[in-house]
């Protein structure tokens, strides 16, 4: 069966089952933790497609893997490894977050900037996206000094690129197009 139908059927009922309990955020947060951890220690993958390791070790893992797990998330994560899909819980987190967001109306942004941005130039952007488009932004910022200042908003398919690093591109280009022309 298609890996990808079945990460989507378990994010649904996930969802379905935190909504029916009312902890539809927790567990949406618990599904970024997860996520991160994924994210940030690639043996995480390794630990659930040993099939020598025990499930006790797996589930404890997984556990420990989120603060305070509830239990909606213990009684999901003992489904999926009973099922045997654990090697499926980091896509089957990322559909749920796709699902929920879709769902709130959230959209994610990502605001690069070369130096950590004020909180009141984060307030700012949240507040003029919240003009444009309908909906929430979960706004991640990055600091990455090589843009040399400005900003690059980045949200849903858009791109604002305002960096010094593209205006400087751009420039150049410019004087190599007036400069070729003269040549």
């Amino acid at each position: 069966m298609n890996l990808s139908l079945i990460s989507n059927r378990y994010a649904r009922a996930l969802l379905a089952f935190a909504k029916d309990n009312g902890v539809e955020q927790v567990i949406h947060s618990q599904m970024k933790q997860l996520v991160n951890v994924y994210n940030e220690l690639p043996q995480l993958s390794a630990i659930m497609i040993n099939p020598i390791l025990p499930v006790s070790t797996k589930k404890e893992t997984l556990y420990v893997a989120v603060e305070q797990p509830n239990d909606v998330y213990k009684r999901f994560i003992d489904l999926v490894i009973k099922n045997g899909r654990e090697t499926l819980l980091r896509n089957i987190a990322l559909k749920y977050e796709s699902l929920y967001c879709t769902e709130k109306n959230i959209v994610k942004g990502m605001l690069v900037t070369a130096v950590e941005p004020p909180a009141e130039v984060i307030a700012s952007v949240e507040r003029i996206f919240k003009t444009v488009i309908n909906g929430t932004l979960e706004l991640t910022t990055k600091v990455e000094p090589q843009i040399e200042g400005g900003f690059v908003l980045t949200f849903d398919t858009y791109r604002l690129d305002s960096s010094v690093k593209r205006q400087l591109r751009t420039i150049k280009k410019q004087f190599e197009v007036e400069n070729s022309r003269m040549g």
